[in-house]
């Protein structure tokens, strides 16, 4: 663009100079040098161009003067002088204009490359820049979890909401460092920078104070949200935006609240054992290897197994694959929700020709997917045993916040299915979710029924929750029923139904005889 102005400049000033060359006598014929301040304000910038311009005006003038009073004694005030002046200071201000608008545009055009429209906080580029300025320097990557999901509970407008209130929190925390800069990386994802390095205690205080922050509640429209985040860490000299990165990746897929990186992170072959674990599970949904395992719940009451839960496994070699293995990886690939779909069909075939009951696992993802919950639709109408299904929810998913769950329970209702909510205490334990949604059967998490033996406070929870379902018409259900001290305890507090390794460990076939007190361990 500066090379198309610069050569409409010359074209101008080679113009004036063949009017110059045939109307020599005309008084504005020296002013072809006029344009000349053009080029100066182009390609030297506005300050110069306009400390020139008045230099040659002046200078130009006086030449003007000299030669009126001194040489020609013309009029001073001719029409060709006027109009020469004229042209002049027309071409002066719209170059002065053109200069500005081209100065805000670049402005604009920096702050959107520097800086995010939403919150005001500087961009990648900027944290970029900013940390070559630094030999020694921490990072902390800050991603909301699940931002999608709260996209689509409360909106994109709600979600922007989301974003402006954390950037707000989280600057304010770092206003209290004076070395600490807050940045907006990709959608749901902030950066703090540390100049210089930090401790790993210092660091841990300091992801306990943002942790909290987070967790505040944001007030949307007379409600409230709670979000969490995931955090990577990085205090290398080099690389630390790629380390801190894969430090967060880390944290993600352990699920864990923060990873600190260090050397013992080596992700290349990390990315290669994912590879292989791709295809064999690849291969296995090709082959047909992935199977469900059935493990019983026991009835307390009447000393029988009442139920049993379809576990997902996978088979490689005569080998039996944990789901530890590969279900966080089938999330990243994609091909959750086909695992999700193979399981609900290979259950309802096995246990059609039966009686028994049984219950199937789903998250929020297989919900929120139409193929699935179609699917889902369509095998209740294929096998007609809605009455021996029940489907178990994860409790700190805030299921009750997305209409879609509430539409795909209604749906299954309507095929007499029994609906459970699982790892009850292990999320938020909101009450509020038991008195919005009906459930049939309360799953009581492993991480209190284990210590209910020696904790008393976990006894006195488990009472209570005991004494909630019952009144709401709810069965409660003990997970994680080790050993008979546990069992017994369990019976103890009124809890309905155990599963666990003492009552017996998931397996490719049920037991048909279901009348023994005990399965072996």
């Amino acid at each position: 663009m500066k090379l198309t102005y610069l050569r409409a400049l010359i074209v101008i000033t080679i113009h004036i100079l063949i009017i110059a060359a045939y109307e020599g006598s005309r008084p504005s014929a020296f002013l072809w040098i006029l344009p000349l301040p053009l080029i100066a304000f182009y390609t030297q910038g506005a300050r110069a161009g306009v400390l020139y311009s008045f230099f040659l005006f002046i200078t130009i003038n006086l030449i003007k003067v000299y030669d009126l009073i001194f040489i020609s004694k013309n009029n001073f005030l001719t029409p060709s002088y006027i109009e020469s002046i004229t042209i002049f200071i027309i071409i002066i201000v719209l170059t002065l204009n053109f200069q500005l608008i081209l100065q805000k545009k670049e402005k604009q055009i920096k702050n959107q490359l520097y800086f995010d429209e939403l919150t005001g906080l500087p961009k990648r580029k900027q944290l970029v820049q900013d940390i070559k300025q630094y030999f020694n320097k921490t990072l902390i990557l800050i991603n909301i979890d699940g931002f999608g999901r709260i996209n689509s509970l409360i909106g994109i407008e709600g979600g922007d909401y989301v974003l402006e209130q954390t950037s707000i929190r989280l600057l304010k925390f770092s206003a209290q460092y004076s070395d600490t800069k807050l940045y907006k990386l990709s959608s749901d994802e902030f950066a703090l920078f540390l100049p210089g390095l930090k401790s790993p205690g210092s660091i841990r205080k300091l992801v306990d104070q943002i942790n909290a922050i987070i967790k505040e509640e944001i007030i949307i429209d007379n409600s409230s949200i709670i979000i969490t985040a995931s955090m990577g860490i990085s205090s290398t000299l080099e690389k630390i935006l790629t380390t801190c990165d894969i430090a967060l990746k880390m944290a993600k897929r352990q699920k864990k609240p923060y990873v600190i990186y260090n050397h013992t992170l080596n992700i290349p072959q990390l990315h290669k054992q994912n590879l292989v674990q791709l295809y064999k599970l690849q291969k296995a949904i090709e082959n047909e290897n992935i199977v469900p395992f059935f493990q019983p719940i026991y009835d307390n009451t009447t000393n029988t197994v009442y139920k049993y839960e379809c576990l997902i496994r996978l088979k490689e070699d005569g080998q039996i694959i944990s789901p530890a293995e590969f279900l966080e990886l089938s999330k990243g690939a994609k091909i959750y929700p086909v695992l999700t779909r193979i399981m609900v069909s290979k259950s309802f075939e096995y246990f059609s020709s039966s009686d028994f009951l049984f219950s199937i696992n789903l998250s929020l993802d297989d919900i929120l997917d139409s193929v699935t919950t179609e699917h889902i639709y369509s095998e209740l109408e294929k096998y007609n045993i809605g009455k021996q299904v029940t489907f178990e929810f994860l409790e700190s998913e805030r299921i009750e916040q997305f209409p879609e769950v509430l539409e795909f329970i209604d749906r299954i209702r309507s095929h007499d299915c029994s609906v459970a909510i699982d790892d009850f205490g292990s999320g938020y334990s909101n009450f509020d979710l038991l008195l919005k949604i009906q459930f049939d059967y309360i799953k009581l998490d492993g991480s209190i029924i284990r210590n209910i033996s020696h904790d008393w406070k976990a006894r006195v929870l488990i009472e209570t929750l005991v004494d909630y379902a019952a009144k709401l018409g709810a069965k409660t259900i003990a997970e994680y029923v080790r050993d008979k001290v546990t069992f017994d305890m369990v019976n103890q507090l009124g809890i309905d139904y155990s599963q666990g390794y003492y009552i017996g460990k998931p397996e490719e076939q049920i037991l048909k005889n279901c009348t023994l007190a005990l399965w072996p361990v």
